[in-house]
Order: structure tokens, then sequence, then C-alpha cells
């Protein structure tokens, strides 16, 4: 967003998106630690790791990373919503004590770019998830939320509010999209088990 904004808007703009953006990352680099110690505990409970002589390995295996899932969604959750709630309330101040007064425009964007960055973080450990789990049916939406939102570039003419809707809406759909993944994925595992 910022690299493509940086592009598309004038040079006032593009520094107010760029300061957006790095206050938005908080949220999404907030929970990273969480979501990349997921992968390979995630990976480790894989059917394959189990004893052969355990009948219920791969249903256990399961049970385990939907545990992991359900923790890692909590605490990514947890501590994006302390930073979404500092962005919504007190935008303000956390602007001007990261940036000072001349950046305060940034101000008006990061409640709305602080929730998409919210839904990023969360669909990142679905992401993790899926990488851990070798799934790959989670690359048609991804792959088509990614082309979207850059075409969205070209397609519009860019504004600081228009790139920050454009990055909500692509998080939103990109989490709502890898849910329904997980649900796909889950339901066969249900009927083929």
């Amino acid at each position: 967003d910022v690299v493509l904004g940086k592009r598309v808007l004038e040079a006032g703009d593009a520094g107010i998106l760029s300061a957006v953006a790095v206050m938005g990352r908080i949220i999404t680099y907030g929970g990273s630690a969480i979501v990349t110690v997921l992968l390979p505990m995630t990976a480790a409970t894989l059917p394959e790791d189990a004893p052969a002589e355990r009948a219920d390995a791969p249903k256990r295996a399961r049970k385990k990373a939907d545990r992991l899932l359900a923790l890692a969604f909590m605490i990514v959750g947890g501590t994006g919503a302390v930073c979404l709630l500092l962005c919504f309330f007190f935008s303000v101040p956390v602007v001007t004590i990261l940036f000072g007064t001349r950046y305060l425009l940034a101000a008006r964007f990061l409640p709305e770019f602080g929730l998409a960055m919210f839904f990023g973080s969360l669909s990142t450990v679905f992401l993790y998830h899926f990488l851990a789990k070798l799934s790959r049916l989670f690359l048609v939406p991804y792959t088509f939320v990614t082309v979207a939102f850059i075409a969205s570039f070209f397609t519009t003419h860019p504004t600081i509010h228009s790139i920050v809707r454009a990055e909500l809406i692509a998080n939103v759909v990109l989490f709502v999209s890898f849910l329904l993944v997980f649900v796909f994925e889950k339901y066969r595992n249900i009927k083929n088990h």
C-alpha cells in the first residue's frame, strides 16, 4: 500500500499514508511473534508425525492444531483489539507522540486503517495455519484479493481515504474468505474420517 501510494499520491499525501501505515503495522506486528510460533507447532501436529499404532492419532492431531489456532486467535485478537482501541479513541495523541503535529492529519485515517490491520492480522493467523497444514486452497482467495487490491490503485482516482478503504475491504474479504476455506476444510476432514 505504501509503495503503490507513493506512486499515485502527491508527496504530502504519501507521507500521511506512510505515517498511517506505520501506526497500523503496530497492530500487525504486535501479534506476529505468536503467529510465527504457530507454524512449526501446528506442523508438528500433522498426522504423519504421529505413531502408526495409534488409530486416534490423526483426530488428536487435528484437535491439537485447532487448540493452537484458537490460542493464536485469542492472543493476536486480544493484542490487536487493544491497539485498535488506541486507534479509535486516542488517535490524535498517538500520532502526536509518534510523529509530532506535522502528521496530525494521519489521525483521521488511523481508526479505519487500524481496523484493516486488525483483520489483516487475523488473516495472517489463518495463513500460517494453512501453511503449516500444507493446505493450498487458501491460495485462491489470497491471490484474488491481492490482485484486486493492487488493481484498485489503477482503476480509481486514488486518495488516502480510498487507499485506506481498499485496504480495509481487502483485509475483511480475505479474513472472511479464509474463514470459509477453514470451515470447508474442516467439513471435508469430518466427512472423510
